[in-house]
């Protein structure tokens, strides 16, 4: 697709020599808009469904997060919001996070267990009814976290060039940990130790053409607009956020 609008826009720009420059600027961008962050193939990490209600609206959205005064907290802090689950035997932690409906991470970050597959029937846990969900600020490049109506986190983000990050109402259809990315130009495999891998530690797919939240190997390109329509963002910030969402869980970007 990308090959065929350049050439297309290339072979008009010769026909018509006075409108070269336009025509070419205009095949770049089309090019943009439809082939996002190019696309991730390795497998899933997680998979499930996840409940999905009404988003609000960017008039709630704002009320909730100014009521708030954006004050961050912590994992440690959801421990309040924390209610006590006791295993049964031969329940998995993906299971009782879909349960739950959270993330893995989640359950794992507020109980310290470092294996997810070595929990036991009887054992009592610490959960938090969910679900998360994510709020996108792009003139203000900014991700925010909501539990329900609590405000968890906002942090800052890159967004995409040229307003190729798209607006609406989305969410999370699949997560994965550094998956192999395909160059959306030249079609190549970049895998996750390769100096040009852009995506980071982690992956979040939440609209086609391959738009997603993810990290990044370019720190400085945070706050900016920097990216071919997907949402960039620290990768430890990136992983926190994975570790709370859910597949399922929605995503509102705003202007």
């Amino acid at each position: 697709m990308v090959i065929f609008i350049l050439a297309l826009s290339l072979s008009l720009s010769v026909e018509f020599p006075p409108m070269k420059s336009n025509l070419l600027i205009f095949g770049l961008m089309i090019c943009v808009v439809f082939t996002g962050c190019g696309k991730p193939i390795s497998r899933p990490f997680e998979s499930g469904p996840g409940a999905v209600e009404s988003l609000p609206s960017e008039a709630q959205t704002s009320e909730v997060i100014s009521k708030e005064e954006l004050q961050n907290l912590t994992i440690e802090d959801l421990k309040n919001q924390s209610i006590e689950h006791e295993i049964k035997s031969g329940e998995s932690l993906s299971e009782i996070a879909a349960k739950y409906d959270v993330g893995v991470g989640l359950l794992a970050r507020l109980n310290q267990i470092e294996d997810p597959n070595r929990i036991r029937g009887g054992q009592k846990i610490k959960v938090v009814q969910g679900p998360f969900r994510i709020v996108i600020h792009k003139k203000d490049r900014t991700l925010s976290i909501l539990l329900k109506d609590l405000h968890f986190k906002t942090y800052d983000v890159a967004i995409g060039k040229l307003n190729s990050t798209p607006e609406g109402e989305f969410k999370i259809l699949e997560k994965m940990v550094k998956p192999i990315w395909t160059d959306p130009y030249e079609g190549g495999l970049i895998k996750p130790d390769d100096p040009r891998y852009p995506l980071g530690t982690r992956w979040m797919l939440f609209a086609e053409y391959g738009y997603g939240i993810h990290g990044t190997n370019d720190p400085a390109s945070i706050k900016t607009e920097a990216s071919f329509g997907c949402i960039r963002m620290l990768n430890p910030d990136v992983e926190e956020v994975y570790d709370l969402m859910s597949i399922g869980s929605q995503i509102l970007i705003l202007l």
